[in-house]
């Protein structure tokens, strides 16, 4: 798992929290896109030795929907900040982010892609 990309979402997701003081990073069922929620998934993917690097890659997709869903930043933005990182391994990390795009959101994201 690319380190790299996980302290970015980190940093990401703590701009997302507008709360001052501590707080604590835990598995939030049923508020599953609280940042405070994607920090307690991305602490597993860093850490979690049990999860498959599989699952690790579709929870690193996840995540990456959700902060395009609340316009941390485009698609087409993570994809090119991506794109040297992950060496074109990219794709299958965007598939999460068809549940929640608009479909202008597709269209643009399809357009960008494939010409």
């Amino acid at each position: 798992m690319k380190q790299e990309l996980i302290e970015k979402y980190k940093d990401d997701c703590l701009r997302l929290i507008l709360i001052d003081g501590e707080f604590e990073v835990k598995q939030m069922i049923g508020d599953e896109t609280n940042p405070i929620h994607l920090l307690w998934m991305l602490e597993q993917i860093e850490h979690n030795t049990d999860q498959s690097e599989t699952k690790k890659h579709r929870w690193l997709g996840y995540i990456q929907g959700v902060l395009v869903c609340k316009k941390v930043f485009t698609v087409v933005e993570e994809r090119d900040y991506t794109r040297d990182i992950l060496n074109g391994e990219w794709f299958e990390l965007y598939i999460i982010t068809w549940i929640c795009a608009s479909d202008s959101v597709k269209k643009e994201t399809l357009k960008s892609l494939f010409y």
